[in-house]
């Protein structure tokens, strides 16, 4: 990657995310001002129960975007369709286990916490709704892997801003009606489908070769995914337990209004440390390409242009 290009997908990164943390500084008062404490504490504890399927991905995003870049750039479209299939397999599994334990979720959704007069029919269909959005990223994310690892930034990060506008607007215009909770879930339904319907498009247009197919499986594709993807679980799992575990514990022994305060500080700190995740995300399938090039000199000049940026 030239350094024109990386730094053009380093901005193009950073401006997504300005923009996400204006929309975040706007939606966040509005959605609680809307909806009130109570309300949007339940909203954070139910999606942080739904968070835990991100450990579902079981490291394999990272996984998809470093052989997309290692394959692509020597062309081997044999192996790079090997593993998007193997992945795209998986997660079509994991899809359906999504689903399941949301089936269950719903059953047992009077036990999950004290609703405070709730209607269990709105919580059981934001849990619905939810489990559906878990189960559409996991399907669509392999299309945003494949953007990540063909180093298009600025397609993949288009259709991040062009989502969160989306989103923007839908809130604002809609939240006011009834069953606000089933509202916000619908939205990010909606967001998450077209999203990954964008990620798709653009992966068969900048990889025309793009094939997956159950014929491409096979035991050393296997291999070669989940040796690299145990790291990528091991680091999803700790941040999981990080992030996603304090708000449940608060939401269960303190009550859903006092998720919020925590809730607020805990997204200023990670608004805070996403610039510097942006550019992990960028070199790491340059790195996967320049290693398959066997360019080691490249490689290094990469990390000291990643550590000046």
């Amino acid at each position: 990657m030239s350094n024109f290009s990386m730094r053009v997908n380093v901005a193009a990164s950073w401006m997504a995310y300005a923009m996400r943390l204006l929309i975040g500084f706007f939606l966040m008062p509005f959605v609680i001002h809307v909806l009130g404490d109570s309300q949007y504490g339940f909203w954070i504890f139910i999606n942080s129960i739904a968070g835990y399927a991100g450990l579902m991905y079981l490291g394999f995003g990272a996984t998809v975007s470093r052989y997309v870049a290692k394959y692509q750039s020597t062309s081997d479209w044999k192996n790079l369709n090997e593993t998007v299939s193997l992945v795209t397999c998986v997660y079509c599994g994991m899809a359906c286990v999504a689903l399941f334990v949301t089936g269950i979720l719903i059953a047992i959704a009077p036990w999950l916490n004290d609703w405070q007069g709730h209607s269990i029919l709105e919580i059981r269909l934001v849990i619905l709704l939810l489990g559906l959005n878990v189960a559409a990223g996991l399907v669509g994310s392999v299309f945003g892997g494949i953007l990540i690892g063909s180093r298009r930034f600025d397609l993949e990060r288009l259709v991040y801003f062009l989502s969160d506008v989306a989103r923007l607007i839908f809130l604002v215009t809609l939240l006011r009606q009834e069953w606000g909770l089933v509202i916000i879930a619908a939205i990010y339904l909606g967001m998450t489908v077209a999203e990954n319907l964008s990620y798709a498009f653009f992966s068969f247009r900048i990889i025309p070769q793009l094939s997956i197919r159950l014929r491409h499986l096979n035991w050393e594709s296997v291999q070669r995914c989940f040796s690299f993807s145990s790291f990528a679980f091991l680091n999803a799992l700790a941040s999981q337990l990080i992030y996603a575990t304090d708000t449940i514990v608060i939401g269960t022994f303190l009550g859903a209004t006092s998720i919020v305060p925590y809730y607020i500080a805990l997204r200023l700190c990670q608004f805070i440390k996403q610039p510097v995740e942006h550019i992990s995300e960028i070199c790491m399938p340059t790195a996967g390409a320049l290693q398959a090039q066997s360019r080691e000199d490249s490689m290094r000049t990469l990390m000291v242009r990643a550590i000046g940026v």
